[in-house]
């Protein structure tokens, strides 16, 4: 499955900021959005997510530029709640 099939968006800190971040819904039930904080060349941005298994204040590094081609480390595990835990490589669901 391909990231742009489960309705991604970009989140900022206010009205024309920098991207810090995307939700999307789950992959596993597609009843929830899970929401990601990044990172991309150095800039660091710390945000609170929920839900987490890597804990608050976990920022993923991003690489690509858009969703279709966009890889995340670490994984997103939201799997302590019931919902998706796999990779995000070249805008492919895993």
């Amino acid at each position: 499955m391909r990231l742009v099939e489960l309705e991604p968006r970009w989140f900022v800190l206010h009205d024309g900021g920098q991207r810090v971040g995307f939700t999307f819904q789950c992959p596993h039930c597609k009843n929830v959005r899970l929401g990601v904080a990044v990172h991309d060349e150095g800039k660091r941005i710390i945000l609170e997510q929920e839900p987490d298994a890597h804990g608050p204040g976990t920022v993923w590094k991003m690489q690509g530029t858009d969703f279709h081609d966009l890889s995340l480390t670490p994984s997103v595990d939201a799997s302590a709640f019931g919902h998706w835990h796999g990779m995000l490589k070249n805008g492919e669901v895993q």
